[in-house]
């Protein structure tokens, strides 16, 4: 990763000396972009992601030691969401495009180049620990199935292998309800036995 970065600034270095060579032969001044001095307000997020770098080393919900990336990504959502409302925020907006398809513009700081990087990078080193809200996880299920095909195999009469099928009938839709505890045993399977 690091070795691709640094091929990119060398290579972007080398193009720049190239220019500034040729535009001397030519006697073309050298008019580079200025690289700083930055603006002192924060028009990159650097405030909001100092917050989510706080935030993450707090405890959190699974892990007694860092919070999970969608939790500090709700810190740009809500600066987001009172800078939009915010007097500069709306004097900012701009829309472009068509009436079906249209793009808005803004100033916002945590939609910079800058901050996009940043937010893929915490992605890229914090990854996603995504916890659905099953009845039981899907590593699960496919083994109690597994479990029933043997039973299934094993079965020598028709109403063996009818308890067998109905208990994998209602796993899976146990399963694919997202049924918890008791509402498992609420579900009406009365058809499923007709």
């Amino acid at each position: 990763m690091w070795g691709r970065e640094s091929n990119t600034v060398n290579a972007t270095l080398q193009g720049v000396r190239q220019l500034v060579s040729l535009w001397r032969v030519a006697h073309i001044p050298v008019d580079l972009p200025a690289r700083g001095p930055f603006p002192v307000s924060d028009s990159l997020g650097l405030r909001v992601a100092v917050g989510m770098l706080i935030k993450s080393l707090e405890p959190g919900r699974y892990s007694k030691t860092y919070q999970q990336l969608e939790t500090i990504r709700k810190l740009r959502a809500a600066f987001s969401n009172l800078h939009m409302s915010s007097l500069e925020g709306v004097n900012s907006l701009r829309t472009v495009g068509g009436e079906s398809a249209k793009m808005s513009l803004t100033l916002l700081p945590t939609n910079s180049l800058w901050f996009e990087h940043f937010a893929e990078g915490c992605l890229k080193r914090m990854g996603q620990d995504v916890r659905q809200d099953w009845a039981l996880p899907l590593p699960v299920l496919h083994a109690v199935l597994k479990l029933l095909e043997v039973e299934w195999d094993k079965a020598e009469c028709w109403e063996d292998r009818h308890r067998v099928a109905c208990a994998g009938a209602f796993s899976v839709i146990a399963f694919c309800g997202l049924f918890h505890g008791n509402e498992v045993f609420l579900t009406d399977l009365f058809g499923l036995s007709k």
